[in-house]
């Protein structure tokens, strides 16, 4: 066997025990075989690198972009609750338009992207009609997956398609796929409906309960906010005033949780590190009883039972539940270690870990998939940690900050990449490139946030 053939069995050797263990990330095992081919000849220089310059990473680059534009005007948003919400109050009808409108959405986007998009209606949907959110998340799933294999555009497909051309071959057109492809979504709907529909779960765990309980309660009473409450007052002349939050140091040296800071009758929800405290500011804050120790050796006065807890939202702030995306990059770290509240402007008030809330030492905890943060800050902000890619917003009250004005702009470029694509008038790949460029132009999306929403990973 010839040494270069020995070297590729040892570096796929290598890669796959790598990847399988999960000893390092996926895209970082990638990049370390490209450089082992070129840096032991097996490719030269140019066939080592000739993989960014084709027409498959251009495509799956503008996908993303597409994908952004449309989510960034709330269209997909609006037409998948519209669509859902067509479909009646039975269970079956409901898995029937679920998957079907999911996979609709994953004919153009990304599937994680599409599930993203519907998962908040589909928890709306299982709290209104009190169904066991496993019936309908699972539907969910199926629907994008299935809905991915009927179209050229998704990764797989199109990496495919691109490997046909190169090796001189007609690479597949658009939508080549879906002979094969819809006939096994019907097959994988009527299996759902039949079969799989008795298969599911029947009751809710723990976590989803709370959800289904979140629809007719506040989140403040589900996560018991009341709890470990403290009303906290700085004294006149005290050496805490004109100094902010960071520099007393009650969230990262003592683990305190500062929601709200009232001063001279205005309060402010969710303050942020910057806060300066004045003399008679009164802070409400959540803490443990060796905590509350701390802040009176600070100088802090502890005042009576607080209040503030009945009023934590306004027309500017409210509460909001978060979840961890798939493939976060929070995935094992703390709020502390991804500067949480810095970045984002938005105050974690609990984490609901396994079945109960956790209401202090938040900076602390490593983020689980399934842990649900409830957090308090700006309604606008929830946009922008959706829009991050990392978290999930669950509460449907994420209008703040869309495009709307751009939406039929961004339907109608989507709609003419695809048909340009479809009758073959530009190459695949060109057809998206353009369509990604036009959303910018139109201002569905800016240019920064182009970047921002390209899953890098996904193109190494």
């Amino acid at each position: 066997m010839p040494a270069d053939a020995v070297l590729v069995l040892l570096f796929l050797l290598v890669a796959s025990v790598l990847l399988v263990t999960e000893w390092l990330r996926a895209d970082l095992v990638a990049l370390l075989l490209l450089v082992a081919l070129g840096a032991s000849n097996v490719l030269t220089p140019q066939e080592a690198l000739s993989g960014f310059s084709r027409s498959a990473v251009i495509t799956i680059l503008s996908m993303f972009i597409l994908t952004a534009g449309l989510a960034r005007t709330g269209a997909t948003r609006a037409l998948g609750a519209t669509l859902v919400r067509w479909g009646g109050r039975s269970e079956w009808s409901m898995i029937v338009v679920l998957m079907s409108v999911a996979a609709f959405l994953s004919l153009f986007m990304n599937n994680i992207a599409a599930a993203s998009v519907l998962l908040p209606v589909a928890v709306g949907l299982s709290r209104e009609r009190n169904i066991s959110p496993s019936k309908l998340m699972m539907p969910l799933s199926f629907g994008t997956l299935l809905g991915g294999m009927a179209t050229l555009l998704t990764t797989s497909n199109i990496l495919v398609s691109s490997a046909l051309r190169d090796a001189n071959y007609a690479p597949f057109g658009l939508f080549d796929f879906a002979p094969i492809g819809i006939p096994l979504l019907v097959v994988g709907i009527v299996y759902m409906l039949t079969v799989g529909r008795r298969l599911m779960p029947r009751r809710a765990p723990a976590d989803w309960e709370r959800l289904m309980t979140a629809s007719h309660h506040r989140l403040s009473d589900v996560y018991g906010l009341r709890e470990r409450w403290v009303h906290a007052h700085v004294p006149a002349n005290s050496p805490l005033a004109d100094r902010t939050l960071a520099q007393v140091g009650l969230g990262r040296e003592l683990g305190v949780n500062v929601i709200a800071v009232v001063y001279d009758g205005k309060s402010r929800l969710a303050p942020p590190s910057s806060e300066r405290l004045q003399a008679g500011s009164h802070l409400y804050l959540q803490a443990r009883e060796e905590q509350v120790d701390a802040l009176r050796a600070r100088g802090f006065e502890i005042a009576g039972e607080p209040r503030m807890v009945d009023s934590l939202s306004s027309d500017l702030v409210g509460m909001f539940e978060i979840v961890l995306a798939p493939r976060s990059r929070a995935l094992d770290k703390t709020l502390r270690e991804i500067h949480f509240r810095e970045k984002y402007d938005v105050s974690v008030l609990a984490i609901w870990i396994e079945g109960r809330p956790r209401r202090v030492d938040l900076g602390d905890i490593p983020l689980k998939p399934g842990y649900a943060l409830l957090a308090l800050g700006p309604r606008e902000r929830a946009r922008v940690i959706q829009s991050e890619g990392d978290f999930i917003v669950l509460n449907e009250t994420l209008d703040e900050g869309l495009h709307t004005q751009r939406m039929p702009h961004a339907i109608a470029i989507m709609a003419g990449a695809i048909f340009v694509a479809g009758v073959g008038w530009l190459a695949t790949a060109e057809a998206m490139l353009a369509g990604a460029l036009a959303m910018v132009l139109v201002g569905a999306l800016s240019m920064d946030e182009a970047y921002q929403t390209i899953e890098w990973r996904s193109v190494f």
